[in-house]
């Protein structure tokens, strides 16, 4: 930020202004971690997070170091979704509020997604030989990972909430779900 403002800095200093502060709004789609930058940038927990949309409700400002401010912003997002898939990639990630979509379609989406870009990594985390359906994939994930109700019946809720978990804190490795 000192880098970039240096020019608009000179131009200040020329009118007569010293120790302008440089203040930059952090900008982007909900649950993408803008407050916690804000918290790592500044090295205290100036603004509240969390894993769901909608924790930042309001504009705030927090002074990260001598003379810079970050203004944290509430999430925005795009008047209208215009496809199922960019609905459920916003879904996936947490960005828009999962009770908007099936669950279970959500985390059917992410074995899709994972199967069809990154096998590797769906192979290594849920130590899958074979990238069957959907359902058969899932039955593997709860037999594997004990999710299992009485009489070793399969329970896909269970199922479903640790898929989505394990996609949004990032057990599935380093992935990016658009390419530029």
């Amino acid at each position: 930020l000192k880098e970039i403002s240096d020019e608009i800095e000179q131009k200040y200093k020329s009118k007569g202004f010293y120790n302008r502060q440089i203040r930059a709004m952090i900008v982007g789609i909900p649950n993408a971690g803008k407050s916690t930058f804000i918290n790592n940038i500044s090295k205290r927990k100036g603004t509240a997070t969390g894993d769901k949309p909608g924790v930042t409700k309001s504009k705030q400002w927090i002074k990260v170091k001598n003379n810079i401010d970050m203004l944290d912003t509430p999430g925005i997002l795009w008047p209208k979704i215009e496809t199922d898939e960019q609905g459920y990639k916003l879904a996936a990630t947490g960005a828009i509020r999962e009770e908007i979509l099936n669950k279970t379609d959500i985390a059917a989406f992410i074995l899709d997604f994972m199967r069809q870009n990154y096998p590797d990594n769906l192979r290594k985390k849920y130590n899958l030989s074979e990238m069957k359906d959907i359902h058969e994939m899932m039955n593997d994930i709860g037999i594997k990972n004990g999710c299992l109700l009485k009489g070793n019946e399969i329970d896909m809720e269970r199922v479903t909430r640790l898929i989505i978990s394990d996609f949004r804190k990032g057990r599935m490795g380093k992935l990016t779900m658009e390419r530029p």
